[in-house]
């Protein structure tokens, strides 16, 4: 199993991880393996072997479970039986717990020695292409009793579909039920249909081979899959094994390992032991010796950070090593483990901050009538201990801070908090940070930060990994827009810098009134008071907005109106006034003196 160049691409993703692309309580404890998946993990494990090593999932042995087949009927009365040679018999099984077959066994009547060849096959539908996962040959002599397979070792894995056969080459008699007795349940699920085809030896795939009828066959199986390794070739080179688990622990006070070990008189090795590296795997230092034991479980319990401490490994880029080394298979060497537990103190982490599903957001907000509400959305990560943990008041601050670090506005909560025993678990929650009302904003840019102030008995593992903050682009005005002299009311809805970063400088799009009387305006250039923050029609922008102004007015028996509306500009409100006087009336030019007489005809 030499997959060093896999170790090596995956050691680079470890240390993005910790350059702050995400959260630096990723990958950091709790870490619970049992292997129940029937299968080696992948990362943040590595597995290598030197020549002829072996590393595989292998049953527990003192946790096995025999399934007859059919169960109560499992001899040669009140059953059908047929010789034949050049047959392969068995039944094909759904798996529904994830389990290692440790052996099979069929019942065979012999007159002449055969070659029996065991097979497990594996598919990932009832009806699929059959592949063959496990096999093993026997010699069986004459006579008439169970013939069994030895130790296989194949991993059966929960939602795949199994057959498990025996192929035999010389005459044989073997025992079948009729049509009827499938499916009959099993520890880790139930046979379906049974399998019979003919030749020896056995194919490497089939598919479509059911029969009707169910086939003799005693299965032994365990539930608890542990992780074996040994030596593939009996008293050569003396191999070694190693199983790596890397684990972002930067700034750990505490850190303990759990596991189970048993060895099958596997001598004491220099090689055999707990290693630490603080480099990523590059290197390594024995910190704990694994003594040779025997076939019985040990329960081993290692403080990780102390060790570490004692040997001068840093608490940092951080690997732990499973290691064994001998020249012989299980059960003449090989160690095995089970039960992995890396855990230290309970921990909270603010894991995302975000507001409208980003990061990274923009408001709008006018005037200083109402408070300012800024929803978010806070991703807190919990990652448990050994024992539960449970609190009844966890702290929650947040906080909108300006561009020179001055709290401007925060709001905070205390909310009870569980985290099971070995649990990591992401929770998000909804606060909203309130402003009041009469807060001026006149910065561009915020930040908001959100903290989680966690009791004593919770461990602040990673250096400010209970702190998360995201970014603010504001734009805070008054609700008034000056053309010069003349105030007006408006609403943006939309706008945006004219000079890079520029709090006061802007382009701005909305409605507005005068007078009552609506207006709309379209990236008009102003500039904003960071006082007041009123805006401003910028001395260079030229646009003119007219402002519809329809129907007659009068004063004192004069009516007017403004013909074309108003015009709004840098300059200020115009309108050309058309007055209709009333007869005998008459208009005066300031400037002359000249009197005309108005003639309403």
């Amino acid at each position: 199993m030499k997959n060093r160049s896999w170790m090596c691409a995956w050691v680079g993703v470890l240390l993005f991880m910790g350059g702050g692309a995400m959260s630096a309580f990723a990958g950091a404890p709790p870490l619970t393996q049992r292997f129940l998946d029937a299968k080696l993990p992948d990362a943040p494990f590595f597995f290598e072997s030197s020549d002829e090593g072996r590393i595989a999932i292998a049953a527990d042995t003192t946790e096995l479970t025999t399934n007859n087949m059919p169960a109560g009927l499992y001899n040669f009365s009140d059953k059908a039986s047929y010789t034949g040679g050049n047959r392969s018999k068995g039944n094909y099984y759904r798996c529904d717990t994830s389990s290692v077959l440790y052996s099979q066994s069929i019942y065979l009547g012999r007159s002449s020695s055969a070659q029996v060849t065991f097979t497990v096959y594996e598919s990932t539908t009832s009806n699929g292409v059959y592949t063959a996962i496990a096999s093993n040959t026997v010699s069986a002599a004459v006579g008439t009793n169970d013939v069994s397979s030895g130790e296989m070792n194949a991993p059966l894995r929960a939602g795949r579909y199994y057959l498990m056969a025996a192929s035999w080459d010389n005459p044989c008699t073997y025992s079948y039920l009729s049509a009827g007795y499938h499916p009959t349940a099993t520890i880790f699920g139930e046979s379906f249909h049974g399998f019979s085809a003919s030749g020896y030896p056995p194919a490497h795939s089939v598919s479509n081979s059911y029969s009707s009828l169910l086939y003799f066959q005693k299965l032994v199986v365990s539930t608890n899959a542990v992780v074996r390794m040994d030596d593939s070739v009996n008293g050569s080179l003396v191999s070694t094994n190693s199983m790596d688990l890397f684990l972002a622990v930067n700034g750990y006070t505490n850190l303990t390992l759990e596991f189970r070990h048993r060895a099958s008189s596997d001598e004491a090795n220099d090689a055999d032991g707990i290693f630490l590296s603080d480099d990523n795997g590059s290197t390594y230092t024995k910190v704990y010796s694994l003594d040779s034991g025997t076939t019985g479980w040990q329960n081993l319990k290692l403080d990780i950070a102390a060790l570490a401490a004692s040997h001068g490994v840093a608490m940092t880029n951080f690997a732990i090593r499973f290691q064994q080394a001998d020249n012989y298979g299980w059960p003449s060497d090989g160690r095995e483990f089970d039960d992995i537990l890396v855990y230290s103190l309970p921990d909270l982490a603010a894991n995302s901050l975000k507001s409208g599903g980003t990061s990274s957001a923009s408001v709008l907000w006018r005037g200083f009538s109402v408070d300012k509400q800024l929803p978010l959305e806070l991703v807190v990560q919990s990652k448990g201990s050994k024992e539960a943990f449970s609190s009844s008041g966890i702290g929650f601050e947040y906080d909108l801070e300006d561009s020179g670090g001055t709290v401007r506005a925060s709001s905070s909560s205390t909310l009870p908090w569980e985290i099971g025993s070995m649990e990591t678990k992401l929770e998000t929650l909804t606060p909203t940070l309130t402003i009041p009302a009469s807060t001026h904003l006149p910065d561009l840019h915020y930040t908001v930060r959100a903290r989680v102030d966690a009791p004593d008995e919770v461990a602040e593992a990673l250096e400010s990994n209970n702190e998360e903050t995201m970014s603010l682009l504001v734009n805070h005005y008054s609700g008034w827009l000056w053309f010069n002299d003349i105030r007006t009311a408006i609403t943006i809805s939309s706008w945006g810098t004219r000079t890079a970063d520029s709090p006061s400088e802007h382009w701005i799009t909305g409605t507005g009134t005068l007078g009552g009387q609506p207006f709309a305006f379209t990236n008009l250039m102003v500039v904003k008071n960071l006082g007041t923050l009123d805006y401003s029609l910028d001395p260079a922008e030229t646009t003119v907005t007219p402002v519809p102004f329809p129907g007659r007015y009068s004063v004192n028996g004069v009516y007017y109106w403004r013909d074309g509306g108003v015009r709004l500009s840098r300059h200020g409100a115009f309108a050309d006034i058309k007055v209709l006087l009333p007869a005998g009336c008459g208009v005066c030019d300031a400037a002359t003196g000249d009197r005309t007489l108005f003639d309403p005809t």
